[in-house]
């Protein structure tokens, strides 16, 4: 017997409920069933790709959650009677125990488990679209079975393929029974030999990198953020970076951190003591594009510093001890 699919246009909304992204200028709106959502945790923008954290999941869509910390597996059970099963940093997802390729991996971040958006989804049977900087997230009632349909003619009128439509129900044969239902959504994973393929910094981008400002930015970061983890030290250099593709900010790397009453290491001195192997390297990943904490222009410690220059801007992130603001 097909098993009856139980998803709600309510219970599908939760899914997408998006935070403020970690990744402010790169995030989209996000609009379910036409209303656009207002969050509070951060949402991940990654070589193009949506993440967000498993918590939306277990408390808006109304699935359950499973975390094997042994296996670093999470295992979700849809509203729609399917079970999605993935493992931390390996890019595959299963569908009730069949497996298919992801451009997107899951992973933890700040103690917090991503999922990528659109597989998860769709496999929840729901309709993930993108247009204007606007993500729509569109909850798919299922296909009722009427007497006399066959899975050909099920398939014609939905416009897709038959088999995909097998594939998507696990069908084992064609016999159909009125009045139950089947999955009308195809998944991206399953329709399409998706593959994950990391971003590869060229020799080209390697050379382009100047090597004083790779010097006086690591020198920065080691003082900065010397004790930070390596993302954090990352992200203190993408805040300068970011600074000088800002037109209130001097358009140099030197003339950002010597910028007047900016950077306690430059003002101090400190800033002249030699820099660690993981402040440089976390200096070069900034200057080739990678920015952890988004747009970013300005970082702090709360625990330290909680004046309202600070307190007042909006957050990008929170990685470490510093909270990063625009």
């Amino acid at each position: 017997m097909l098993k009856k699919l139980l998803m709600t246009t309510a219970a599908a909304a939760g899914l997408f409920a998006f935070a403020g992204s970690a990744q402010a200028s790169d995030a989209p709106d996000v609009k379910v069933n036409g209303q656009t959502l207002n969050m509070d945790e951060p949402v991940k923008i990654e070589q193009g790709r949506t993440l967000v954290p498993v918590r939306l999941i277990t408390e808006e869509l109304g699935a359950q959650v499973e975390w094997n910390q042994d296996t670093q597996q999470v295992r979700v059970h849809t509203p729609t009677g399917d079970t999605l099963t993935m493992k931390i940093d390996e890019p595959e997802i299963a569908l009730n125990g069949k497996s298919y390729g992801l451009d997107a991996v899951p992973h933890v971040d700040n103690g917090r488990t991503y999922l990528p958006l659109r597989h998860v989804g769709e496999l929840s049977h729901s309709r993930v679209g993108y247009a204007d900087r606007t993500v729509t997230v569109d909850a798919i009632s299922p296909y009722t079975i009427k007497p006399g349909d066959t899975v050909a003619s099920i398939a014609s009128s939905l416009g897709i393929s038959a088999d995909h439509l097998r594939e998507r129900n696990q069908l084992n044969s064609d016999a159909l029974y009125a009045g139950e239902t089947l999955a009308r959504v195809i998944p991206t994973a399953m329709k399409s030999n998706l593959s994950y393929e990391p971003e590869v910094q060229t020799a080209q981008a390697e050379e382009a990198v100047d090597p004083q400002d790779l010097d006086l930015l690591a020198r920065l970061i080691q003082q900065e953020a010397g004790g930070e983890p390596y993302k954090g030290q990352v992200a203190v250099g993408s805040v300068v970076l970011n600074r000088v593709s800002d037109s209130r900010f001097p358009s140099t790397v030197r003339g950002v951190i010597y910028q007047r009453s900016q950077f306690t290491p430059a003002m101090t001195g400190k800033i002249n003591r030699p820099a660690s192997q993981s402040a440089i390297q976390a200096a070069r990943d900034a200057l080739l594009g990678e920015s952890p904490a988004g747009n970013a222009l300005y970082f702090h410690n709360p625990r330290v510093t909680r004046t309202a220059l600070f307190m007042n801007k909006r957050a990008t992130a929170v990685i470490g001890n510093h909270r990063f603001v625009r």
